[in-house]
């Protein structure tokens, strides 16, 4: 999906959620502005993460669906290898979160500013915002940002699998610890795509035995 910019106002709120890179590949952080009064499809409220396979999908054709009916904006940004390398996941994630917001606000800027989570807002934004816990679960925004991440993360997956399926990346947990990858990780060696110190130490964490990349 490609991103969708109208003039944002003080109507409108912006909101956002991410997922995490893990062990390999991106993380993705997506943000979405719709305007204050509009209507939410309620199928597609909730944690991605919580989400069994069809109810996620299911929660995505109906979001989509919604998405080309109604006027909205949309913005996302990605971190890799080389960002966890340099700043680590948590401020890998800070910057792409302000990335995709500066992109979001090219055309105007929303009533509020709204990220699932904890702690301090998105640095260099200074308008209003908040984070609040489990906003999935009560803002449609927020559960719609989530997904549209969540989405990206699984192509991605899948784009890993067709070149290592050893490996059992589309059945990855949303950890990226899954008991069959960390498996898979000590008979073949991580590939160029895995972070090599968050991997080696979710190893280190089960017992298993390290081994460099392949």
């Amino acid at each position: 999906m490609g991103e969708y910019s109208p003039v944002m106002s003080d109507s409108w709120v912006l909101y956002g959620d991410e997922v995490q890179c893990n062990l390999a590949g991106n993380g993705h952080a997506y943000v979405l502005g719709l305007h204050r009064d509009v209507g939410w499809p309620v199928q597609a409220v909730g944690d991605h993460k919580r989400m069994g396979t069809e109810r996620r999908w299911c929660a995505l054709r109906a979001l989509h669906r919604w998405l080309d009916a109604n006027p909205h904006v949309i913005a996302c940004a990605s971190f890799g290898k080389d960002q966890v390398r340099t700043y680590g996941v948590a401020t890998a994630l800070k910057r792409a979160f302000w990335r995709a917001v500066r992109r979001a606000t090219r055309h105007g800027y929303p009533h509020l500013l709204l990220i699932d989570g904890t702690g301090p807002g998105v640095d260099g934004y200074h308008r209003p915002q908040a984070r609040i816990a489990r906003a999935e679960e009560r803002y449609f925004g927020v559960a719609a940002a989530g997904l549209l991440a969540r989405e990206r993360r699984d192509h991605d997956l899948r784009r890993l699998h067709t070149r290592y399926p050893e490996y059992g990346f589309p059945w990855n947990d949303a950890s990226g610890s899954n008991r069959r990858h960390l498996e898979a990780l000590v008979r073949y060696g991580l590939t160029p795509s895995h972070h090599e110190r968050e991997t080696l130490a979710a190893l280190q964490s089960q017992g298993l035995e390290q081994r460099r990349c392949r």
